[in-house]
């Protein structure tokens, strides 16, 4: 980079601190907010908010029994269970959480599940042994991976057909994709490489070569890092612009299945073989404790809010749920099905949505605004304004902003977020939840 480019970035990030610094001045001496009034309904973004329950569900698909398990995270009791294919290994919503698609790996096809009313609504053939499935960041596309055949397939999700397939690497095992350039990443389980391949037009751009048997995997937020598992014991993190490795972090081996915490200070790693999940300092680069679960801990899955993590035990059929703050189990509970094995995304945050009464949550003169944005949100009102709390998370779950509102206007800095759809939550004390999807471009 020239030097009058530096400068010129320099200046930019300049600007862009001052003008935060000021408008979070200007939130403190002139956004107020209004006291709470009646119950109606409002307007947000020039649309109409709708009233929604929190209902934290985890979708445990069991690979002997041939049925998905739905459990309340909350009260942990089973909801529903439903019929699917044979040898089932791995699972994955649509951003939207609308549905969920399941790899029947003896079968070769995917169970198409509704989960508005917990039903198996279709069935997909793709190339033989589907293992692995991911979502493109517009829910457009899905990704699978065929490890016996080593194959990558592609579904339509808007007419839930297979679109074709390309030959990858030995034995594919995780898959992962990018959440703003769309670029599919499959790690090989046989030859130790990444499969960085373009989504669209189904093309390999490149083949890395990592380490001795690569497994699972996830992205930064930003796209801009990949965590690499490594059944050899190792976790790799790549980084997605330079296509190189920053660091290799030493593990226990037979490492499975990696979830990052809200803020990505910390990753959870279960290792199959030992009955062990890791928690690994991304800070310090070490690992910071190892917690004994059940047997044979398949998979895992992190809580949209962070404070637990669900542990699959695949040969006691049990789950171990981890408190992430004491990083102890507090809990084990039945699966409620035979070798549980959901390989992927299987807490899903799921709106209840219910009609807008009259008494129902809302707020007067409220303005969240622009939408789409580019650099910030601005919340904004005319009146005090307690006992609300604000929540934006991406179409994953994660949480990119929380915020009490005390009073005070916000001016949300959104220009380093990745471009795509976001949910913006306002609970009041009793839970109670409006939302709105907002954009960012």
């Amino acid at each position: 980079m020239h030097n009058w480019q530096k400068t010129s970035e320099i200046i930019k990030e300049k600007v862009f601190i001052c003008k935060y610094i000021v408008l979070q001045m200007m939130n403190r001496m002139k956004f107020k907010f209004h006291t709470f009034r009646r119950l109606t309904t409002i307007l947000l973004l020039s649309g109409i908010f709708c009233t929604t329950a929190k209902a934290q569900r985890a979708y445990i698909n069991h690979n002997l029994d041939n049925k998905i398990t739905v459990l309340d995270i909350t009260t942990r009791e089973l909801i529903a269970e439903i019929p699917i294919g044979r040898g089932s290994v791995g699972i994955a919503p649509l951003p939207d959480t609308s549905k969920l698609y399941v790899c029947n790996s003896d079968d070769g096809n995917l169970s198409i599940i509704n989960t508005e009313d917990n039903t198996e609504t279709g069935l997909i053939q793709t190339e033989p042994t589907p293992f692995a499935v991911a979502s493109s960041p517009d829910g457009k596309r899905i990704y699978v991976t065929n490890n016996f055949v080593e194959k990558l397939s592609v579904i339509n999700t808007e007419t839930d057909q297979f679109v074709g397939s390309l030959s990858v690497g030995r034995s594919p095992q995780g898959v992962a994709v990018h959440p703003s350039n769309g670029k599919v990443y499959v790690s090989n389980g046989f030859d130790g490489h990444i499969d960085i391949v373009d989504g669209m037009s189904m093309t390999l751009d490149t083949s890395i070569r990592m380490g001795f048997s690569l497994s699972g995997m996830c992205f930064a937020r930003d796209g801009q890092k990949v965590y690499i598992l490594d059944n050899g014991g190792s976790l790799f993190i790549f980084d997605t612009v330079s296509l190189t490795v920053d660091e290799e972090i030493d593990i226990r081996s037979f490492a499975k299945i990696i979830v990052l915490n809200p803020d990505e200070t910390k990753a959870f790693v279960c290792h199959s073989f030992s009955g062990f999940v890791s928690i690994i300092n991304l800070v310090t680069k070490t690992v910071e404790k190892e917690i004994k679960v059940g047997n044979t801990p398949s998979s895992l899955d992190i809580t949209p809010d962070g404070s637990e993590v669900w542990v699959a035990n695949t040969d006691d059929n049990t789950i171990s749920i981890i408190d992430t703050e004491t990083e102890t189990v507090i809990e084990t509970i039945d699966s409620g099905g035979e070798r549980p094995y959901p390989v992927g995304r299987f807490i899903l945050d799921k709106a209840v949505i219910s009609s807008v009464k009259e008494d129902d949550l809302s707020f007067d003169n409220l303005r969240v605004f622009p939408n789409p944005a580019s650099e910030f949100i601005f919340i904004e009102s005319t009146g005090p304004y307690t006992g609300a709390s604000l929540r934006i998370r991406n179409m994953q779950g994660q949480i990119m902003f929380t915020e009490q509102l005390d009073g005070a206007g916000l001016a949300i800095p959104v220009v380093k977020w990745p471009k795509g759809l976001f949910h913006l939550d306002i609970s009041d004390y009793k839970e109670r939840t409006v939302s709105r999807i907002i954009s960012i471009h």
